[in-house]
């Protein structure tokens, strides 16, 4: 509860304290009664023993404590408050106590630990009027006015309207004599009294005050954070879009009062330019203050920057937020892509993702074919794409071939549709090459084993280092990497896939150096290891949507580096609720300068990772798309938040190629952002 009144009080704020009625109304004063029976003390004043009564008041009322900066103003509920006094007073049987508050003063203190609201002290200044009193009646002599000399004055007349017969006669008309009553407007002498009219007593009745005294007291009262609820202005909407919206995708976000989450605000939603459908608008929140929309692109939308707008009336105020992303739905529903090296030399791998209507497919079976058959050999020469809709192959061109370009085919059936697609790269392989295979099964199951060869002109190599790698990387283990081959050429090493692998395609690699050649094997395989899906879950994104950034890339061996805006958004099984859901898997990045746009959309989960609240991490792979990077990347975005909201934001992608992408910066993290436990939920 609560959890940003420590950074309000933290940053030069205003804090006061002051009387309300129950209902937060400003009053002045408290109530002040007597309780319980009065008990008689004998004490000794002056050298006398006096009987006195020990008289028990009780003090109640209500404090609001208000928390202000430039930009908001957070109150307390009403807080009640309760002291007792004891005073020993002259208050025989039949006096009556009144008590009243002449000084009142409250200050509060916000007691927080590491960013953390614990608890809150208000301490109090009091100062009382006690006085014991009983009604009563004074016999007082008195003498009473003469009434003065009738005076004889002229008449001064006037004449009254006519009124309704039936209710006033006509004498109601006649004159009036009006005499004045002030002697002295006269110079009248004043009439003298009779000594029979001085002798009146009159009887008045009074107060009569047996004993006063003045009491200061002093004390605290300490509510913690669970007792207490803060009321907060402004409210603010908390707005969380994917970067990129591929097809459809899931717009969430929340409708807070500083911390306050409110329950029942409708929240309209809008896009500028209006290409976003959402399946209800408004959208109402639930009782944690959350919303969440599923949304759709109409299809043929090509990728364009839509600005998203949130808007909530909350307590007669709006509330508004607005963020960028880019929004894209292909014209075609199913399709299929392939990637490749613009040159092949003996073996190399390529690779592909099958999509429909921005859905990746899992589970086509993909066919691979060449315009060069006996140049062209494809390990598998079949696969089934994976749960992220990718997959691998590896491609080994015959030794002795010249260098020439061919065209390399993937194909598919996928929805009942038959798609495909191909490129065109550049193969050779020379006579003199040195020749590696590998063995692996089609799918590992956990572990298995690889098994291969080197050899060069026909003869086995004896004591070759053979290096173990696959893409997307950091996937598998290889035991042992290297591994060392015998006096045939033959090695052996073991692949193990980490427990929580769910089905997945990679290439595997495997690289040694002999007799000065660089000589390589590719083989495409799947892997599964009894999933885990949803180790933890978070949801991040840096806030606001222009943030600059520097990107160091790579292409062909060569390193710039570019200074633009970047926009990225991960989130990973998240719920607002305890529990982790395995469907939520979305990570996208935008990256762009004046010239350069760098895409990586459709981004799914090879394996995430979380630490406490503070860091979370998500590796898989997206498909990169723009002006500058194309093709299938193994991408890490990570998030270290080093203060309260300040995150360091890292993001690296590479591609079988050699192309890379990495920056790293430090921006605020958006309010929205949460990283937990499965168990964890949302304050």
């Amino acid at each position: 509860m609560n959890p940003d009144i420590c950074s309000l009080f933290s940053n030069d704020s205003v804090l006061v304290c002051y009387l309300t009625d129950e209902l937060g109304e400003t009053v002045e004063s408290i109530t002040c009664r007597e309780s319980g029976s009065r008990e008689d003390v004998t004490v000794t004043l002056s050298g006398e023993s006096v009987v006195l009564q020990r008289v028990s008041l009780i003090n109640q009322g209500f404090v609001v404590v208000e928390i202000s900066d430039d930009e908001t103003t957070c109150i307390t509920d009403p807080i009640p408050f309760c002291f007792v006094e004891t005073l020993l007073l002259c208050a025989p049987d039949g006096t009556d106590i009144e008590c009243k508050v002449t000084e009142f003063d409250c200050q509060a203190c916000v007691n927080c630990q590491n960013g953390e609201f614990l608890s809150l002290d208000i301490f109090f200044d009091v100062c009382l009027s006690v006085q014991t009193v009983v009604d009563t009646v004074f016999e007082l002599p008195i003498s009473f006015c003469v009434p003065r000399k009738e005076i004889e004055q002229p008449p001064c007349t006037f004449k009254i309207p006519n009124q309704c017969p039936t209710t006033f006669s006509e004498d109601s008309t006649e004159r009036k004599q009006v005499q004045p009553e002030v002697n002295e407007i006269l110079n009248l002498p004043a009439p003298q009294p009779t000594p029979s009219q001085q002798q009146e007593v009159a009887c008045v009745s009074a107060t009569k005050v047996y004993d006063w005294v003045v009491s200061q007291n002093s004390f605290r009262i300490t509510r913690n954070q669970a007792d207490i609820t803060f009321q907060c202005f402004p409210c603010e909407v908390d707005l969380f879009v994917p970067a990129d919206i591929f097809c459809t995708n899931v717009i969430s976000g929340r409708v807070v009062c500083a911390t306050i989450p409110i329950e029942g605000a409708e929240v309209t939603l809008s896009g500028s330019p209006d290409l976003v459908l959402y399946d209800m608008n408004p959208v109402t929140t639930d009782e944690n203050g959350y919303f969440d929309v599923n949304v759709e692109i109409p299809e043929d939308t090509e990728a364009t920057n839509v600005t998203i707008m949130a808007e909530a009336i909350v307590r007669s105020v709006v509330a508004s937020a607005s963020t960028e992303t880019v929004v894209e739905c292909p014209e075609d529903p199913c399709g299929i892509d392939l990637f490749a090296p613009a040159t092949i030399t003996c073996d190399d791998f390529m690779d592909g993702r099958v999509r429909c209507n921005g859905r990746l497919i899992e589970g086509a079976l993909v066919t691979f074919d060449s315009n060069a058959p006996g140049i062209v050999t494809f390990e598998p020469p079949q696969i089934e794409t994976d749960s992220l809709g990718d997959y691998f192959t590896g491609v080994r061109i015959t030794n002795g071939t010249a260098p020439q370009t061919v065209t390399l085919i993937a194909s598919t059936t996928v929805e009942g549709q038959m798609v495909s697609d191909s490129v065109d790269v550049t193969v050779n392989c020379p006579f003199d090459a040195c020749i590696l295979t590998i063995n692996v099964p089609q799918l590992i199951d956990c572990m298995a084993v690889i098994t291969g060869n080197i050899s060069c002109n026909g003869m086995g190599i004896e004591g070759a280092e053979i290096f173990f790698s696959d893409f997307p990387e950091d996937v598998v283990t290889y035991e042992p990497n290297p591994a060392i081959s015998d006096i045939n050429g033959d090695f052996t090493t073991t692949i193990m896939v980490p427990e929580g692998t769910s089905l997945t395609d990679i290439d595997v690699e495997a690289t040694t150096t002999v007799q000065g050649q660089m000589v390589e094997a590719n083989f495409g395989t799947q892997i599964i290891c009894l999933p885990e899906e949803c180790p933890c879950k978070f949801r991040i994104r840096p806030r606001g949507s222009r943030t600059r950034a520097t990107v160091e890339l790579t292409q062909n061996g060569m390193v710039t580096f570019l200074d633009g805006i970047i926009n990225l958004s991960a989130i990973q099984c998240f719920r607002i609720v305890p529990g982790c859901n395995p469907d939520v898997d979305d990570f996208s990045v935008v990256f762009r300068t004046d010239q350069e746009v760098i895409r990586f959309v459709q981004g799914r989960r090879l394996d995430i990772e979380c630490e406490s609240n503070t860091f979370a991490r998500v590796h898989g792979t997206a498909t990169a798309e723009g002006n500058v990077l194309n093709g299938l990347f193994d991408v890490t975005i990570e998030l270290s938040i080093t203060a309260p909201d300040i995150g360091v934001w890292t993001v690296s992608a590479t591609d079988n190629m050699g192309n890379t992408f990495f920056t790293s910066f430090v921006q605020r993290v958006s309010r929205s952002t949460f990283i937990g436990d499965c168990d964890d939920a949302p304050n």
